[in-house]
C-alpha cells in the first residue's frame, strides 16, 4: 500500500469548505477509518498534479482536471472520494479515474438550489442531498450532465458537529441577522448581490432603532458590509468564526441574498426575508413558504407584516425548512459517516433514487 493511501479522500474547492466539514474526517477517524484531506486549488497541489500530468499524453483542454483526477487516484488509491462541488467537467473525469481503479465518488450537496448554471453536473456514483425536494427538481432540470444516485442526508452544514436544534424562537430577540452571499464572477449575478445589498442598506438606514448583526459569508470578504457600518452605528459585522447556530439564537429575523441560510433558521422557527430583486434563485419563493422582495420599500412592509404576524411567519418558516429538508434536519454528519462506511465495505447504498441523465450533450450536438 502506498505511504498516502487511504480509505476516504475528501476533495475540497476551498479553504472554507474544507473548515466546514473537518468534522466529518474527525467522525469516521473515530470509526477506524483512514482519510486524507486535498484543497484541489491550493498552489502547491496544482503544480504537483500538472507536473504529473505532462509525462503523459493528455489533450490540452483537460490537462488540469485529469491531471488532477490522475495524480489523486494514483498519490491515495481511496476506496471513496468525497467532493462537494458542481462543476461539469472535474467530476466526471475523477468518477472515471476511481471507477477505472474500483473507487467510488460521492458528492456531497452544499446547497439547494437545481436548475442554475452552477448546477448542471450530477456525474457522481452517489450525491447525497439535502431531502427530497433537491431530488425532485435535480430531475427536472433538463442541462444536467451525468447520472447519479441519490440518497437523502440533510444537510451536513447545519449548526457543524453538534448539529444543535434549539426550541422555537419568541418576537423578543435583540437583533435582525442579515446573512450575505458571496460575490460570483459572473457579471450578472454580481449585479443582482449589489442590488440587493443596496436594498438592505437604504432599510437599515431608515430603521435606526433596529440592531442588525451580518453574519458574512465564507466567499465573502465583507468589505461592502464593513462600509455600511462604519456608516451606521446600529450594524454589526460578526467575525467569520462565529457560528452560525450562536448567531441565529439572538436573532428575530433572517434576511438573506439567495442563502441556504434560511433552512437553519427555519429549523429554528425564525421567519426569513429573501432580498432577490433580479429572481436568481428558483427555490426562494418556492411554495410559498417565504416572502420574496425586490425593492426597500417592499422589504419595509414585508417587515411590519413579519413583526405584526410573528407566529404565523414562524410556521412558513418551519415548513420551508421541513419541506426542502424532509424530516432531516439533524443528524446529517452521523448518517453521511455511515453510509460512507458502507461504500467502504460494501460498495453499494440500498435505497438510492435515480437520478437519469438528460443526455443534454448528445440533444445538442444533434442540433
Amino acid at each position: 500500500m502506498a505511504r498516502d493511501a487511504c480509505d476516504v479522500l475528501f476533495v475540497f474547492g476551498n479553504a472554507s469548505s474544507q473548515a466546514r466539514l473537518d468534522y466529518l474526517a474527525e467522525l469516521l477517524e473515530e470509526q477506524n477509518v483512514t482519510v486524507r484531506q486535498v484543497r484541489l486549488y491550493e498552489a502547491k497541489f496544482y503544480v504537483r498534479a500538472i507536473l504529473f500530468g505532462l509525462r503523459k499524453r493528455i489533450p490540452f483542454n483537460l490537462l488540469a482536471p485529469v491531471c488532477k483526477a490522475q495524480y489523486l487516484v494514483g498519490k491515495y488509491q481511496p476506496k471513496v472520494a468525497v467532493i462537494s462541488m458542481n462543476s461539469t467537467v472535474f467530476p466526471s473525469v475523477f468518477r472515471k479515474e476511481l471507477n477505472d481503479n474500483q473507487a467510488l465518488l460521492v458528492n456531497l450537496a452544499h446547497g439547494v438550489g437545481y436548475q442554475g448554471i452552477a448546477h448542471t453536473s450530477s456525474d457522481f456514483d452517489y450525491w447525497f442531498v439535502f431531502g427530497q425536494s433537491t431530488i425532485d427538481g435535480k430531475r427536472k432540470n433538463q442541462n444536467r450532465v451525468g447520472e447519479t444516485r441519490a440518497m437523502i442526508v440533510g444537510s451536513p452544514f447545519i449548526f457543524g458537529k453538534n448539529e444543535k436544534v434549539f426550541d422555537l424562537k419568541t418576537n423578543n430577540q435583540s437583533y435582525v441577522m442579515i446573512a450575505s452571499q458571496w460575490t460570483p464572477a459572473r457579471d450578472d449575478a454580481k449585479t443582482a448581490l449589489d442590488q440587493s445589498a443596496l436594498i438592505i442598506e437604504n432599510f437599515i438606514r431608515a430603521n435606526h432603532h433596529i440592531t442588525f448583526v451580518v453574519k458574512v459569508h465564507p466567499h465573502d470578504n465583507g468589505e461592502r458590509w464593513l462600509g455600511i457600518c462604519k456608516n451606521n452605528q446600529n450594524v454589526q459585522v460578526l467575525d467569520k468564526n462565529v457560528e452560525l447556530g450562536d448567531v441565529l439564537r439572538g436573532a428575530n429575523l433572517c434576511l438573506h441574498m439567495s442563502s441556504n441560510v434560511a433552512i437553519e433558521a427555519g429549523i429554528l422557527g425564525i421567519p426569513s426575508i429573501a432580498v432577490d430583486p433580479y429572481n436568481c434563485s428558483e427555490h426562494l419563493n418556492l411554495m410559498g413558504f417565504l416572502p420574496t422582495v425586490k425593492s426597500s420599500l417592499e422589504l419595509g412592509m414585508e417587515f411590519t407584516s413579519v413583526m405584526r404576524n410573528y407566529s404565523s411567519y414562524q410556521k412558513r418558516a418551519r415548513k420551508y425548512a421541513d419541506y426542502m429538508l424532509g424530516g432531516f434536519e439533524s443528524g446529517a454528519g452521523v448518517r453521511i459517516c455511515q453510509h460512507v462506511c458502507t461504500l467502504i465495505n460494501e460498495g453499494f447504498l440500498e435505497g438510492a433514487q435515480t437520478i437519469p441523465d438528460t443526455n443534454f450533450l448528445v440533444k445538442e450536438e444533434a442540433q
